[in-house]
Formats: C-alpha cells, structure tokens, sequence
C-alpha cells in the first residue's frame, strides 16, 4: 500500500502515506519514539479530496496549484462527501495523456477543437452523471457566397475567428466542439449561458468588418449566386445560435438532441438577431420530418 486514508464515520480526517512513516520509523529510535503516537499527529489533513464525479482537470489544477509546493501522489476520492476510494496522481496523468491523444485525434483539423465524437461523448458523460446543462448550437448565416466571392481561405478566417470567439468561454463547465464546417456547439453547465451566447454574437459583429472589402462593407451587400445559379444579392455573413435548455436536454436521447438543435439552429438563422432559445420541444416542423 502506498497510502491509507484516516476516516471517522466514513468521513475522512487525512491521509498517511508510506514513504511519510517509513522515513519517521527510519530516523535513530524513530520506531521506538513514535510507534505509540496517534495516528492523527502524522497523517496529512491538507490532502485534496474531490468528488468522483468531478473532471480529471480539476485535480489537475489541484494537484499544480501555485500553493502547492510540492505535487501530492495520492489524493481522497469522495462520493457525496463520504469515503470512496484513493487516486494516485501517476493514474491521473496517465489518464489525462489518453484522453488529450484522444481528443486529438478527433480534432477538427483546422480549428483544433474537438470534433463529433468528443462531442458525443461529452453529451453522454453529463447524462450518466444526471447533470443538467444547456446545448448552443452555432452557425454562419450567408457564408456560401462569402465563399465564392472571397474564396476558401478567407471563408477559413472566418470559421477560425468563430472558434475563437467560442473559446473565450471554455472552461471544465463549458465544452466547445467543432461539429463541422461552420457548425459549433457550446455544452455548459453554467447558468448564465444564455448572456454568454448573446455575447459572442455581439462580439463576431464587432469584428465581421475585417472579413470585407471597403466597398462590400459600404453597400452591406453582395451579389452572388444562390444555390440555383442565379445571380442575386445576399447579406453579409452573420453568426446565429440556437439553444436548448436544461428543461430539453436532461437526460434526453442523443436523436433527440440533434434533431431538436437542428430544430433551434433553423429558428436562429431565420431570426432578426440571430438568436433562438427553443423553450417548446413539441411544436412539430413538418418540413424537418420530411427531409
């Protein structure tokens, strides 16, 4: 054993670990003048201890944290404040190289962020772990013709200032992913999401300027072809979001919270200030059933 955790009533009080008490029994008498001391005057009460059902992440921060002067190599796992078990931190980082290869290799190429099955995955994790949480989906509205006049790259620029944007908010309650193209999701459990979306919109606004040319950004327009080959003029590019709320995506089905998105995204785009919060998961979209 490397470590014992020092409990009272399935609360624990501290950890004593092997290489403390060997070096106390160690010293010249060390035995002799310690082995009838209680086990509280050499266990260490200052041990981090974290709920299971917390991110790897937290303890990661913990375990570096800038008052920590030296990093501890276990560490008190809880459930519901009660005993569950010891983590060792060499598992931890372990685990923390596995998950960052993984995500990496799911990553969306140029953006870097995680892509669908990181996604997915983080949706089923705040199931099993009945956490409630809101569901933002992102999108460029208009972004086909800024592609054609203006050409990949720049349409890449773009779709990168997004993911910027985005990632100004992630954090261990916030997950940014990548879905695709110029779709983006934000899954959080922060209850101020909503202001936090209206936020990024605002900001995109504020920048969209730079992705124009002077005459493109007078006129407010351009004149490009749709998707039937006819020439017509179109808006400038915009960012919408459609949300689901804790009230749809709780314990709901991975179908059901992409169609629902789908459902939200498609009320954002067609909204004047780009932003959808679907509070009515029953309204039926007939057009959406037939596609």
């Amino acid at each position: 054993l490397q470590a014992v955790v020092v409990v009272d009533n399935q609360l624990p009080l501290g950890i004593i670990s092997r290489a403390t008490l060997l070096e106390l029994f160690s010293t010249p008498y060390g035995r002799a003048l310690h082995e009838n001391h209680a086990v509280s005057e050499v266990m260490d009460p200052q041990v981090i201890q974290i709920e299971a059902n917390e991110p790897l992440s937290i303890v990661s921060q913990l375990l570096t944290s800038e008052s920590a002067n030296t990093v501890a190599q276990q560490f008190i796992i809880l459930r519901r404040g009660k005993l569950l078990g010891i983590g060792h931190t060499k598992d931890l980082l372990q685990r923390i190289t596995e998950h960052r290869i993984k995500m990496a290799r799911h990553a969306n190429p140029l953006t870097d962020l995680p892509g669908n099955v990181p996604i997915q995955e983080e949706l089923k994790r705040l199931k099993i772990q009945k956490k409630h949480f809101y569901l933002a989906y992102f999108d460029l509205c208009n972004f086909k013709p800024y592609n054609d006049i203006y050409g990949f790259c720049r349409g890449d620029e773009v779709i990168c200032e997004v993911a910027n944007l985005l990632l100004k908010y992630k954090s261990d309650n916030c997950f940014v992913g990548h879905v695709g193209g110029d779709d983006f999701v934000i899954i959080s459990t922060c209850e101020h999401m909503i202001s936090r979306c209206q936020r990024i919109l605002a900001d995109f606004e504020t920048h969209k300027h730079l992705f124009y040319s002077a005459d493109h950004w007078l006129a407010q327009e351009m004149l490009a072809d749709d998707r039937k080959g006819e020439a017509c003029y179109h808006q400038l590019i915009s960012l919408c979001v459609g949300i689901l709320p804790p009230a749809l995506t709780f314990n709901a089905h991975e179908h059901s919270l992409s169609t629902l998105s789908a459902r939200a995204k498609k009320q954002a785009k067609s909204a004047n200030n780009g932003f959808y919060l679907l509070e009515n998961h029953l309204i039926i979209d007939t057009q959406a059933l037939t596609a």
